[in-house]
Parts: structure tokens; C-alpha cells; sequence
């Protein structure tokens, strides 16, 4: 558990939460990382990385200025559940999930990010945003693709430049699975285009 922590490192990565079994046999727990109260400033890679079945916890954080994405959860069995953070000015997206990740976001606020704000894609990736502002993306607010799910209840998406929310992959035949967007109550205003879904 991580409490009333700043860090800032110029190179790699601030954090990060991986699994540390050897096998699929393998007995061992998983990796978690609990964060509260933290704050990830000016890192030379991800603010937050959770990989091969690592867990992450935060609440009340805040990722400023890292070089590359905000919090990055990928693989299949990792997971994140974060809570009222702010992920501020990142060199590419505040929040990526792939290849099978599940991540819930609440009362998030995410401004000025270097391309899309929060990106996921693969089949079996998973992607919940509750009460989330994605702020001033240099572009797409929500880009999800390749058979991923998301779902946006009470968000607002504002000033992306290119789109609020781009779904690819709706009806894709190859896929064994079709990408899938829920939006409920969200305000989509200010971008490019507000919402794009495609093949």
C-alpha cells in the first residue's frame, strides 16, 4: 500500500503491478499495487503500468506530465479499478487498456493528453467510465477497436480534436467478436465529430 506519496522519475516507468506466477498452475497471488493519496509527476514512461495478471487499487491520485500513458493495463487478467484521480497533460493517452484487460474508472478527471484520451482495443478488453471528464485530447476523446467493450455512464467528453467517441470494428465479420460502446447520460460536446462507430 502506497499512502501521501509523491514520486517523480525521469526515466521508465513510476509503478508498476505484475503477477509473479511462473505458470498457469502456478498457485502464487497476483501482484497488487494500492495507491492512495499519491502523486506521479514528470515519469519517463507510464505513469502506472499493470501487466500479466497484476492488479491495480487508486483512489485520490494524481498523474501529471508522464512521458508516455497515464495508467496502461494490458493482458489478460489484469486488472485496475481507480478512483477520483486526475491523469493531467500525458505524452500520448491518460488511460490504455489491450489483449484482455479490465479497467473501471470513477470520478476521473483527464485533460490535455497528447493523443487519445483512453484507448481499448483487443478482444476481451473491458473499459467502465463512471462520472469521468476526458478533456482536450489531441485525438479521440474514447477510441475503442479490434472486439473491446466500453461503456461511458454520466461522462462528458469535450474538445478532442478529432472525435468524442470512435468506435471501429461495430460489424466486423473477421472478429470473433464485435466491438461493442454503451454510452448513458453523457454530455459529447466540442470535438471534431461527437460520436463515429464504423466496420
Amino acid at each position: 500500500l502506497a499512502e501521501c506519496i509523491d514520486m517523480t522519475c525521469s526515466e521508465g516507468n513510476a509503478c508498476v503491478a505484475k503477477s509473479h506466477k511462473k505458470s498457469r498452475h502456478d498457485d502464487s497471488p497476483p501482484g497488487v499495487l494500492r495507491m492512495s493519496d499519491c502523486t506521479v509527476n514528470n515519469c519517463g514512461g507510464n505513469g502506472l503500468l499493470v501487466i500479466e495478471g497484476g492488479s491495480l487499487e487508486a483512489t485520490k491520485c494524481r498523474l501529471t506530465a508522464c512521458r508516455k500513458d497515464g495508467i496502461d493495463v494490458k493482458g489478460k487478467g489484469s486488472s485496475a479499478e481507480v478512483s477520483k484521480v486526475e491523469i493531467l497533460k500525458t505524452g500520448a493517452r491518460h488511460v490504455i487498456v489491450s489483449k484482455g484487460a479490465t479497467v473501471s474508472v470513477t470520478d476521473a478527471t483527464m485533460d490535455n493528453g497528447h493523443s487519445s484520451g483512453c484507448h481499448v482495443f483487443g478482444q476481451g478488453s473491458s473499459l467502465k467510465l463512471m462520472r469521468c471528464n476526458v478533456n482536450e485530447t489531441k485525438k479521440n476523446g474514447v477510441l475503442v477497436h479490434d472486439g473491446a467493450h466500453c461503456e461511458l455512464r454520466k461522462c462528458n467528453i469535450i474538445a478532442s480534436h478529432d472525435v468524442g467517441v470512435l468506435a471501429v470494428g461495430v460489424e466486423d465479420k473477421i472478429m470473433d467478436e464485435e466491438t461493442n460502446v454503451r454510452l448513458v447520460h453523457c454530455l459529447i460536446k466540442k470535438n471534431g465529430y461527437g460520436v463515429w462507430a464504423q466496420d
